[in-house]
Parts: C-alpha cells; sequence; structure tokens
C-alpha cells in the first residue's frame, strides 16, 4: 500500500510538473507573438491610413492650386479668330526721311496734283521754312510745314499746313486746281501719311479769303465758339471764288487746312483748301 501510494504521489507530482514546466510556456510564448504581430498589422494600418489621408489632402491641395492657377491664366474659346488681316505697307520711309532731316514727320499727298510733299515743323521758329527747303538750305521754294501753334500727330481740331504759291506747279501752286468746280468734284480726297497712320481727308471746300492768320483771327479754338465760327466758314465760305461739298462736322472733326497765296488780282489774300478726317489706317 506503501508503495502505491508513493508511485501516486510521485506520479501525481509528475503530472503537476508537466502542468506548469510542460505545455503551458509554449502557449503563453504563442500567444505573445500573435499580440505583436497584432501590433504591427495595426501599426501598418494606421500608416497606410495616415499617408492616405496625406495623399488626399496632398491631392486636393494639387487640385485647388491648378484651380486657382486656372482662374489666373485667361484661355481664348475655340470658337474666337484670332485677327488675321496684316498692316498695310507704309509708302513713306520715316527713318531715311529723319536721318534727312529732323523736322520732317509726315507727309502730304494731293491726288490730282503736284502736291506730294514732306511736311515739316521747326519748334521755335515758325518762319524758318517759308525760305528754306526739307533740306534747311536757303531757297525761295521753301518748303510744306506747320508752325508750332499746332501738334505733329493732326489732333488738333483745326491744323494748319502752309506752302508757297510758286510759278511752274511747285509747292502749294497746283492747289488752285481746287477752283475749277469739275476739278473739284473729280478730286474729293487728299491724304497725310505718318509713322503708322495713312489719315484720308475729304475735302469740304476751297476758297479765298483775306491775309490774316487764320489760328490768331479764330483765337487758336481756345473756345467752341471760336472753332464754331471757323467750321461755319469752311461749310459756308462768304468768298466770291469757292467749291463747297455737302460733309457734316461735328465736336470730334479733324480738320486739316491747306494754305497757300492767292494768285492775279486777289494775290494779297490766301487760298485754302479744307479736309476732315474721314479715315485712319493703320500701318506697319
Amino acid at each position: 500500500m506503501a508503495s502505491q501510494s508513493t508511485y501516486n504521489m510521485s506520479n501525481g507530482a509528475s503530472q503537476n510538473g508537466r502542468g506548469k514546466h510542460g505545455a503551458a510556456p509554449a502557449k503563453k510564448k504563442t500567444h505573445r507573438i500573435v499580440v505583436v504581430l497584432l501590433i504591427l498589422v495595426i501599426a501598418v494600418c494606421l500608416a497606410g491610413a495616415g499617408f492616405g489621408v496625406y495623399s488626399m489632402l496632398n491631392t486636393t491641395q494639387q487640385i485647388q492650386s491648378a484651380q486657382n492657377e486656372e482662374q489666373l491664366t485667361p484661355t481664348i474659346p475655340d470658337d474666337v479668330s484670332q485677327p488675321s488681316q496684316k498692316l498695310a505697307d507704309n509708302p513713306i520711309d520715316f527713318d531715311e526721311l529723319a536721318k534727312q532731316n529732323e523736322d520732317i514727320y509726315a507727309w502730304l499727298f494731293v491726288p490730282g496734283t503736284n502736291v506730294n510733299h514732306a511736311i515739316l515743323q521747326r519748334p521755335g521758329d515758325n518762319t524758318f521754312y517759308l525760305e528754306h527747303d526739307e533740306h534747311k538750305q536757303e531757297s525761295e521754294l521753301g518748303a510744306v510745314f506747320t508752325e508750332d501753334f499746332n501738334t505733329t500727330d493732326f489732333q488738333d481740331a483745326v491744323t494748319m499746313v502752309y506752302g508757297h504759291n510758286i510759278k511752274d506747279g511747285l509747292v502749294f501752286s497746283t492747289l488752285h486746281y481746287f477752283e475749277d468746280e469739275q476739278f473739284f468734284k473729280d478730286n474729293d480726297k487728299f491724304y497725310i501719311y505718318m509713322p503708322g497712320h495713312i489719315y484720308t481727308y475729304t475735302i469740304v471746300s476751297a476758297f479765298t479769303t483775306d491775309d490774316r492768320h487764320v489760328l490768331y483771327r479764330y483765337g487758336y479754338f481756345q473756345t467752341y465758339d471760336q472753332l464754331r465760327a471757323f467750321e461755319k466758314e469752311v461749310l459756308d465760305p462768304h468768298s466770291i471764288q469757292q467749291n463747297t461739298r455737302a460733309v457734316d462736322l461735328d465736336d470730334s472733326s479733324k480738320l486739316v487746312v491747306l494754305s497757300t497765296c492767292n494768285s492775279g488780282a486777289l494775290e494779297e489774300g490766301r487760298y485754302l483748301v479744307c479736309g476732315v478726317r474721314t479715315d485712319d489706317q493703320p500701318t506697319n
């Protein structure tokens, strides 16, 4: 009996020992590994989620930035065609003319006459081109010029252009062709060329007047009343020698008056050919 009891005790002790130091430690180790793996998986998921959020935010910012940039950069709709018409070539080489004389700033052409001349202005000396040609050489022919009372862009309400009435059809002498009624009817335009522009003028009237300085007589057109008074004279001259054309004038009208001496019995006065700008063609 005693030995069996001892055996049972020993056997029980041996079984209890297996319970403490046998299968139980392996299960605990496995449990730890699982926990660590779960922690790693959760960390990876959290990191992935964070990256996803960052990527989403970064993409949203990029889209917003692109939208903002698009708003700041206007685009041309497909249905809007680009201008294809080229500017006309200007037949006058003003760069070359400026090398000859810096006072040259425009060119006048009157079809049907011999008037095809440079226009000059010498600031501070309004009489210089009465006795000097376009090369600044002394000459009885003088040159075609404006006074410095006028600007050199033909934007004044009235611009006076002067030239001598010389024999043999020189300078402004052939402006007197406009005394002929039929010639006046057949020739209704003159042209002024400038860098970047060709101005067309429709001839309103051509008539004789006294020798008073037009700009001075009308107070240099500092008031509307002075301008209206001159426009009235242009449209309906008080002159025996006159030809007129029905043309409307208004507050925006730009008049150019070609002025020369009279001929014959009226040579003490002036002969005026008056045109109003009716076209402005941009050029190269």
